[in-house]
């Protein structure tokens, strides 16, 4: 299917894009206005990614017609697994030994039990919580199907009704009016607890499922671009009123990037349906590496930031070749990776 390779494709690109201007408002001190650029730009851009990812899972695990049987969940989960013991892993032991050295510590053997300890805790880099969401994702989505042939299509579609508005609708709006104020209840923000990972990434997996039987419309539309005008006008409010900028609007947790994602894939499908999209050489190759490069990229994102100072360089032009060299970097290395043994079955 040419359109979801061309939504794995450019949600690859949106998040590697995503990461590289929040790591580097995060490194550097930025103007006030460049950063809130960042932010602003990244919501249409970028904060419809992840929701969409695990729309497509749902789209593709959910299908009747190929029963999602506990072997092949089994299969995924234990790829995931050997991801953290690996790649997760290799990144904690990283994370670990720059602390010890910026700490002005010696290094020890310590340090592998505390690599070791963060991996299975879920503490290694933060952008991994996919991949431990992942893990629970998929028996959720097993346990669902079995519902679904026991109670039926329309009985599936109320479920997912009740999900997006129990497990999206009514936390995102607890959290952006601040009723946790009223209750004496303060949830993480910004780094919502993997339990809500894996609600959101429920949620958006049987979104994904309804949206095979859609078509983009007018009510789409109007509900897609009303969740992203919703995000962009609670964000920039916030920035005025110097809240900063409310980023539980915007998070994947949230009901309004889930309703943006649903319309952004509805769209990408359309496209495909009325114009034949047929997937260049270079849409296939990130999409086909899509994974790998979730995985891996946030390495050379870092790691240019440790020798290179995007304040030096002209504002637009440093974002734009900061994305491309990631890209091209993380695809090498996705590429490089699949021909060593057992990692390249992970990537």
């Amino acid at each position: 299917m040419a359109w979801i390779d061309w939504t794995r494709a450019l949600g690859a690109c949106a998040i590697i894009l995503l990461h590289v201007l929040v790591s580097t408002y995060q490194a550097y001190e930025l103007p006030a206005e460049r950063k809130y650029t960042y932010i602003l730009l990244c919501i249409p851009l970028c904060r419809w990614a992840v929701p969409a990812f695990f729309m497509m899972t749902g789209y593709l695990l959910l299908d009747s017609e190929r029963p999602l049987g506990w072997d092949r969940v089994r299969k995924y989960v234990m790829r995931m697994v050997l991801v953290i013991l690996t790649f997760g892993l290799a990144f904690a032991f990283m994370e670990v030994v720059q602390n010890t050295l910026q700490a002005g510590e010696r290094l020890s053997w310590q340090i592998v039990s505390i690599a070791v300890q963060n991996t299975l805790t879920g503490n290694s880099w933060g952008h991994l919580w996919y991949v431990y969401a992942l893990l629970f994702v998929y028996p959720c989505l097993a346990a669902i199907a079995m519902l679904r042939e026991r109670w039926g299509e329309r009985a599936m579609s109320w479920l997912t009704i009740a999900l997006v508005v129990l497990l999206l609708a009514v936390p995102t709006l607890w959290k952006i009016l601040r009723l946790n104020d009223l209750v004496g209840w303060s949830p993480q923000r910004g780094t919502p607890s993997m339990l809500w990972d894996v609600f959101s990434g429920v949620t958006n997996a049987c979104v994904g499922n309804e949206l095979r039987t859609k078509r983009l419309n007018p009510a789409w539309a109007t509900m897609g671009l009303g969740c992203l005008a919703t995000m962009m006008g609670v964000s920039a409010w916030g920035v005025a009123e110097g809240w900063g900028s409310i980023n539980e609007v915007y998070m994947h947790t949230s009901c309004f990037a889930t309703g943006y994602a649903a319309f952004v894939l509805l769209a990408i499908r359309w496209i495909d349906e009325r114009y034949a999209l047929q997937p260049t050489h270079l849409v296939g190759l990130v999409a086909q590496d899509s994974f790998g490069i979730y995985v891996i990229h946030p390495l050379f994102v870092h790691a240019i930031l440790m020798v290179w100072d995007p304040r030096q360089a002209i504002p637009m032009l440093a974002e734009l070749g900061f994305f491309c060299v990631v890209l091209l970097l993380s695809i090498t290395t996705t590429r490089l990776l699949r021909r060593v043994p057992l990692l390249g079955s992970l990537v």
